[in-house]
């Protein structure tokens, strides 16, 4: 438990030094020299090296995105457009391609961060599983949010309803995040899970609260979007059309 916790504050103690230096970067050369200054192998052969997405399991290129608007049957033509951990950008800049209108992202890695905000994108910092997930976003904005692997249903799992440590349980959160979409808008989420990147077993979806409870407020749990869905990694795909309505606090008042 100790080495657990040294280990979490050496990791944000890195992160708040990262993205100090990182936030006068304007240009993205400055951020390539700093990669290569601290040996950061993941973003020296993802970026700089230009290595062929393809052979990146949770990299999801402009191919599978397009399918999965065509799928929900999505217009991007002046929409406001949220994507909860962009990775490199690629929904983003095909969001850009396509005439959406506001491309905002959410993210607390600092290169993820960097990376997108250098490419024009406006970013919020953010550490979405804390209390003050989607803290300083505004409500009611976006047309589209899409989340793709930036979300460990494990995770949530294990305290679905909150703890005194860490209030925020799954229903807490999905309520925030819904309120953040204007009514009719799309949120599109494709969890991971602490497998990683080994083969899912597909399970029971009441073996799960988190997959319960999405269902209980109206999701579709949906297998079968060519390209998108990924056997090895992201089995499940949950979409929803919101309303109003699926924000009323009495409609949270369900024990699983």
């Amino acid at each position: 438990m100790k080495m657990r916790f040294w280990d979490s504050l050496k990791w944000r103690m890195k992160f708040r030094r990262d993205f100090k230096v990182m936030s006068s970067f304007t240009k993205m050369d400055e951020l390539y020299e700093y990669a290569v200054k601290q040996e950061n192998q993941k973003f020296i052969t993802a970026i700089i090296e230009d290595q062929d997405a393809s052979k990146f399991i949770r990299r999801t290129g402009p191919e599978e995105h397009m399918q999965m608007l065509s799928y929900f049957d999505i217009d991007l033509t002046d929409k406001a457009v949220l994507e909860l951990g962009p990775g490199w950008g690629e929904f983003l800049r095909l969001a850009e391609s396509r005439d959406a209108k506001v491309l905002d992202f959410v993210d607390y890695h600092p290169y993820y961060f960097t990376y997108n905000r250098l490419l024009g994108f406006n970013g919020f910092k953010n550490e979405y599983y804390g209390t003050g997930a989607f803290r300083g976003i505004p409500t009611r904005k976006y047309d589209v949010i899409l989340s793709r692997g930036s979300i460990n249903a494990d995770r949530f799992e294990r305290k679905f309803f909150g703890t005194w440590k860490n209030p925020l349980g799954f229903a807490d959160w999905l309520r925030r995040l819904e309120e953040l979409a204007k009514p009719g808008a799309d949120i599109i989420i494709c969890p991971t899970y602490d497998v990683g990147w080994g083969e899912f077993e597909f399970v029971n979806i009441g073996r799960r609260k988190v997959f319960e409870w999405m269902v209980f407020r109206g999701y579709e749990m949906i297998t079968d979007i060519d390209k998108f869905n990924h056997p090895k990694c992201f089995p499940f795909v949950f979409h929803k059309k919101v309303s109003l309505d699926d924000t009323k606090d009495g409609l949270y008042n369900c024990d699983l």
